[in-house]
């Protein structure tokens, strides 16, 4: 009977995202795969978290084990979207008992047999995973620096399969925090995690098929250079995706808009777990809060437009009541924000 070892870096805020990712593992697999997840953390998981992820082996059974992890070890690395996504670089000393293990985010939807990626041969390799979609973009922020430090491929971290046997062999372990350290201290932007993985064990890292890691926002939403570079690639892989990614900006998630592409299948196994009345409540919540920004944002256009057409109307009263050099400057003023008015009118 074989068994899978996942891990995941998450938060309790990122509870609902957990259980889609999870539902979607377990409602797809086999009756005789057993599971043994990991869910490094800050100690911050609440007892209703663990209650309502423990809800879940009414899909599937599994075991699964929190490990808090000390923050202060990592105050010296840039966070990236967020710290806890730095912990993985020290999975192979933090899950002793486990040779080989699957990483993934928590922004993803499982639709094929996890068992098919886990059954990867990685034996000669630190890691197995899917070039990125966006390699221009990788090259521009990250490998166009320091080009020789990275491999030729820059690899997506979001789903990774790790040989930890190997890793504490060769001390990969001490190389990443030494990497992460340096990386730190030379870039300043979002990817330390899967920038560090990159370099540290670009030599051993095994090429997966796209489908294992498909980004339909980077796909159909987001434009280049943060997209994909070939549009025959993008449609190969969404012929038959494994694993649905929504890696994008913040403001492009399946839980925040229901009708971005693929987000119907992240609502589909939402709802096989006890997060989903919380997570309609949520993006209900969202798409009001991004509204009200937007008549606030209404209210203060109108506001200003009111001001600049008093303006207007004062300084052409001005400009007839006065004399020599104060009307002159009254006209200046007069002109300038009749232009003002006929862009507003242009526009409106």
């Amino acid at each position: 009977m074989e068994t899978i070892n996942i891990g995941f870096t998450v938060t309790d805020s990122y509870a609902q995202h957990l259980a889609a990712t999870m539902s979607s593992i377990l409602s797809n697999t086999s009756k005789d795969t057993k599971f043994n997840f990991y869910v490094m953390n800050e100690g911050d998981i609440t007892f209703e978290t663990k209650r309502r992820i423990s809800l879940l082996k009414n899909i599937h059974d599994f075991n699964i084990k929190y490990i808090t992890v000390k923050k202060e070890d990592f105050r010296e690395y840039s966070p990236g979207v967020h710290m806890s996504t730095n912990y993985r670089l020290k999975v192979a000393s933090l899950i002793p008992e486990a040779d080989k293990i699957l990483f993934l985010d928590v922004d993803l939807i499982v639709l094929d047999d996890i068992a098919n990626l886990w059954n990867t041969d990685i034996s000669d390799y630190y890691m197995a995973a899917v070039p990125d979609p966006c390699q221009i973009y990788q090259f521009q922020v990250v490998r166009s620096k320091f080009i020789d430090k990275f491999p030729t491929l820059m690899y997506n971290t979001g789903v990774i399969l790790l040989n930890l046997k190997k890793w504490r062999e060769d001390d990969i372990e001490e190389k990443l925090l030494h990497g992460i350290k340096w990386f730190s201290a030379n870039y300043d932007q979002c990817w330390p995690d899967q920038s560090t993985l990159n370099m540290v064990l670009k030599d051993k890292i095994k090429q997966l098929d796209g489908r294992w890691n498909a980004c339909p926002l980077l796909g159909y939403i987001q434009q280049p250079p943060g997209a994909y570079d070939s549009i025959e690639q993008r449609d190969l892989i969404f012929a038959n995706p494994a694993i649905i990614h929504y890696a994008a900006d913040q403001k492009y998630k399946a839980w925040l808009d229901s009708s971005l592409p693929w987000a119907d299948v992240y609502w589909e196994y939402l709802r096989k777990t006890p997060y989903y009345e919380t997570g309609i409540l949520n993006m209900v919540k969202n798409t009001y809060k991004y509204e009200l920004s937007d008549i606030h944002g209404s209210l203060g256009l109108l506001k200003q437009q009111n001001v600049i057409n008093f303006k207007y109307k004062k300084y052409r009263v001005l400009k007839n009541l006065t004399f020599g050099k104060t009307a002159k400057r009254y006209r200046e003023k007069c002109s300038r924000f009749r232009a003002l008015v006929n862009e507003i009118q242009a526009i409106s």
